[in-house]
């Protein structure tokens, strides 16, 4: 289920996915003047403006407002399925992949038939390292490429004896660096390199201080767990430079 947004909120629609598609901080200003326009639709639809408020607040990385105006647009009876897909979407793009799951799951259970509202589950699983899981919804999935990583993930995690609960575990460590340091995140990638399920998290730190971040990120993992298990599940942390330059490469050939 795909809603499509009035005429007269196409242009703030417009200008939010414009941030989020090119990997981009909002100034003050830009703050400023997409909150007026989302606080302005509150009388006509209080749903979709507080909706529009959360993924503004999901562009600020303020994670406490993310929630705050998610709640108040799942509240109101309009569009609940839609604005319940977009509190999870917007968890997940603060970083916040447990609590993008459990909204998922949420959702899911009230719209199972939704093929949006499975997809949503199937990525948001991927997300969390619950490759097991999500190879149990293969079958409904169309998205070939994320069939493939799931299929050789679940494979890695089968042969190794990694549940699940113990993959979302680290991945729930690796995360906490970005909160600890108050890092600002735009991204995660996931693939598969040398047999090992590789995430790489963009951050917007120059490429000069990612080194630090990265030794942090292996004192946590390393205090936080026997076995970090670094030869099948790696986490490690990239300037959103690299995935700038990578786009506009990729946009040139």
């Amino acid at each position: 289920m795909t809603a499509q947004p009035a005429p007269k909120t196409q242009e703030l629609e417009n200008n939010i996915n414009y941030f989020f598609d090119n990997y981009l901080r909002l100034t003050n200003f830009d703050i400023f003047r997409l909150k007026k326009k989302a606080k302005y639709l509150i009388k006509i639809d209080a749903a979709t403006a507080y909706d529009y408020l959360g993924r503004i607040a999901g562009l600020e990385n303020n994670r406490k407002d993310v929630i705050s105006n998610y709640e108040k647009a799942i509240s109101l009876p309009s569009n609940n399925c839609i604005n319940r897909l977009n509190y999870s979407i917007a968890l997940m793009r603060c970083g916040l992949n447990d609590l993008a799951l459990e909204e998922a799951r949420k959702v899911f259970n009230k719209f199972p038939n939704d093929k949006d509202v499975l997809s949503n589950l199937f990525y948001r699983l991927i997300d969390s390292t619950r490759f097991n899981e999500a190879h149990t919804l293969l079958s409904e999935i169309e998205d070939n490429e994320k069939i493939e990583l799931v299929n050789h993930a679940s494979k890695i995690f089968e042969e190794v004896h990694l549940k699940d609960e113990d993959a979302q575990y680290l991945q729930k460590l690796a995360y906490s660096v970005i909160e600890k340091n108050n890092i600002y995140y735009f991204n995660s990638t996931a693939s598969i390199i040398d047999n090992c399920v590789c995430f790489t998290l963009y951050v917007d730190l120059p490429v000069e201080e990612i080194f630090d971040i990265n030794w942090d990120l292996a004192g946590i993992l390393a205090n936080g767990v026997e076995d970090m298990r670094c030869d099948v599940l790696n986490f490690e942390y990239s300037s959103i430079e690299v995935l700038r330059e990578r786009r506009e490469y990729e946009r040139s050939i």
